[in-house]
């Protein structure tokens, strides 16, 4: 394997998705397929003899001639189990650093402190194996005796070499994707995904001569360290766009300037976000700032003439308007009410083609129309249903849906999740969408109740509305729409960008391991 070449092009290769953690598993692929150093013939076949003779296994894919598959029961021992009886190291599946293969700030208990699961007894060079998902890869060495004596947890398979296997080669194989992908098909179907001793150690492994595992183990110890590097070097890369992302964006949230030449800053930065950034989070945090930004009457230059309306919200105001803006509170815009579920005992009410929808199915969207369930007319003549209008407002209040909204398409009832809202004259019914789903983790913030919090028709009513001239609305929502337009391209540009590199990561993969080909006899 060409390391040399992977350092060269990882500035290129490093922004597809999941990087490093694919070249870690790449480089443990190539080291269990004998691909990863030099086979040497003099190396001699020092494995086992099994007492039924030759070993004839064959495994899941193709060895070098100097290898050879075996069962994990083949080439291991273990110590047994034990009960503690006096004070004792304590090994749990939590206490593994996966990372480096080792064993971390065990617990020294007493006897009586003992878990029920505390029985696997461990040594000196032993390899345990986390035999629960999710810990399939906690996998560690023991690379001392501990004082007091170690005892693991029974979710681990304790596996003791027998000469011819040296621990951290087994501890890179059993972490390897092809092992891996073994236990899963082992455990595929569990309601608590575990495989046990005895199958774990049916398993096949592969196994080279003792001499060549030394080699395979400094190899990847060397490509590992290098993976650290580039994952560092990847990481202070990624820390430093986030922080000048979130300055830029910052920066213009929170400037107090609203003249000609601050909108036109505002819209020289977010025009050209895409130079700032890589990642698809990044423009979500830009459309969180448009919004923001609108609503903060920081998007489009403002209107002179003052509103005529008065501020009505009393409370502690969120930030400060530019002067044609008036604080008013979301039952100063608009007409609110909740809907109804039927009985469902009544089957009068449901199945009459009118459009009845759930929190669920508001899924910010501007013209929404049909719904999973209807009702009949019967159900609205006797119910305290709410009709509501084309082009009224729809405002989730419970659960997770909390902040959802849309706009209707059509008139449509809905249940006592949804709150709905038909804008009195001068409310933009979009500028009032807008500045719903800018809010909707504030509004979260205000649910209450347990197992399914909510936000209360009461308190929606109360909620402080930030509201420019109508002409000012307008102008907003053109912009919005304009920059999520924007927003929509970028992505869309980043994820073809993704796509372009992962396809050079496997191109730069191929070639990388190219010279390890010679090293495959037969």
């Amino acid at each position: 394997m060409n390391a040399d070449l992977l350092i060269a092009q990882f500035d290129r290769i490093a922004e597809a998705p999941d990087a490093v953690p694919r070249l870690r598993r790449f480089i443990l692929d190539l080291a269990v397929r004998g691909r990863l150093v030099e086979q040497d013939p003099t190396d001699g076949r020092t494995y086992p003899r099994l007492p039924t003779g030759e070993n004839t296994m064959e495994g899941p894919y193709e060895l070098p001639l100097t290898w050879q598959w075996y069962t994990i029961g083949d080439i291991t021992a273990n110590h047994g189990q034990k009960v503690p009886d006096r004070d004792f190291t304590y090994i749990d599946v939590s206490a593994i650093d996966s990372a480096r293969g080792v064993v971390e700030n065990p617990q020294i208990l007493k006897p009586n402190e003992a878990p029920s699961r505390a029985r696997r007894i461990v040594q000196s060079g032993d390899v345990i194996y986390a035999t629960v998902r999710p810990y399939l890869l906690n996998v560690a060495v023991i690379d001392r005796d501990y004082n007091p004596p170690a005892i693991a947890s029974t979710a681990f398979v304790v596996l003791s070499g027998i000469g011819f296997t040296l621990p951290r080669f087994l501890w890179l194989v059993l972490r390897s994707p092809y092992f891996v992908k073994l236990v899963e098909e082992q455990m595929r179907g569990q309601a608590y995904p575990a495989i046990n001793d005895r199958a774990f150690k049916n398993l096949p492994i592969p196994l080279p001569p003792l001499q060549e595992q030394h080699r395979i183990v400094a190899k990847v110890d060397e490509l590992m360290a290098v993976c650290d590097e580039l994952e560092a070097r990847q990481q202070e890369r990624e820390t430093q766009r986030d922080r000048t992302v979130m300055a830029v964006l910052h920066t213009l949230v929170e400037k107090e300037q609203k003249d000609r030449a601050f909108v036109d800053t505002v819209h020289f930065y977010l025009r050209n976000f895409a130079d700032l950034t890589v990642r698809r989070e990044h423009v979500q945090q830009l459309r969180r700032t448009i919004l923001d930004l609108a609503v903060r009457g920081k998007l489009v230059e403002n209107d002179v003439i003052p509103f005529q309306a008065e501020n009505s919200f009393s409370g502690e105001l969120p930030y400060v308007l530019p002067d044609s803006w008036r604080w008013v509170t979301l039952g100063d815009v608009g007409d609110w009410g909740a809907g109804t579920t039927p009985p469902r005992s009544e089957s009068s009410y449901y199945g009459g083609g009118i459009t009845w929808l759930k929190s669920g199915e508001l899924n910010d969207t501007i013209g929404l129309t049909g719904s999973e369930e209807t009702v009949t007319q019967l159900a609205i003549d006797r119910l305290s249903f709410r009709l509501n209008k084309p082009g009224d407002l729809l405002l989730a209040m419970y659960g997770a849906t909390i902040g959802k909204l849309a706009i209707l398409g059509e008139f449509a009832v809905t249940n006592q999740a949804v709150c709905g809202c038909t804008p009195y004259e001068g409310i933009s019914t979009r500028y009032l969408f807008i500045y719903l789903l800018s809010q909707r983790n504030r509004l979260r913030g205000k649910s209450e109740g347990g197992a399914q919090p909510n936000i209360s028709k009461t308190k929606i009513l109360k909620y402080p509305c930030p509201l420019p001239p109508l002409s000012e609305q307008h102008r907003i929502v053109a912009k919005v729409d304009e920059l999520m337009a924007v927003c929509d391209a970028l992505e869309q540009q980043l994820i073809m960008q993704e796509q372009d590199q992962q396809r050079f990561m496997e191109a730069a993969l191929r070639e990388a391991m190219a010279p390890a080909e010679q090293y495959m006899l037969g």
